[in-house]
């Protein structure tokens, strides 16, 4: 026997359900692309696990940190001019006080 008056209820709790998995999912998803290495406003980003892969030998690893030292030092005028367009002066003061 069906009473037609739950159904209207059960329709609805299904599509609740199907919302909350959904919205689950997304946010399973954005925490796992927040999290991998590489992305996002990184200081001065060293992701060991990728530098063992690429078997490099010690006089390299001491060039490629010297390379990634330079370019660090001659674009940080150029990130603080990002940073003050996107979240004005003071913030940047800010940082570079904390520092």
């Amino acid at each position: 026997m069906v009473n037609k008056n739950n159904r209207p209820r059960r329709h609805i709790w299904e599509k609740i359900k199907i919302l909350i998995i959904g919205l689950s999912l997304i946010a399973l998803a954005g925490s796992v692309i927040a999290a991998a290495p590489g992305f996002g406003f990184g200081n001065k980003v060293n992701c060991p696990v990728i530098r063992d892969r690429l078997n490099l030998t010690t006089e390299q690893k001491t060039k490629l940190n010297e390379l990634q030292e330079k370019h660090w030092k001659d674009t940080i005028f150029l990130r603080k001019e990002m940073s003050d367009q996107a979240f004005g002066p003071k913030h940047s003061l800010e940082r570079a006080k904390s520092r």
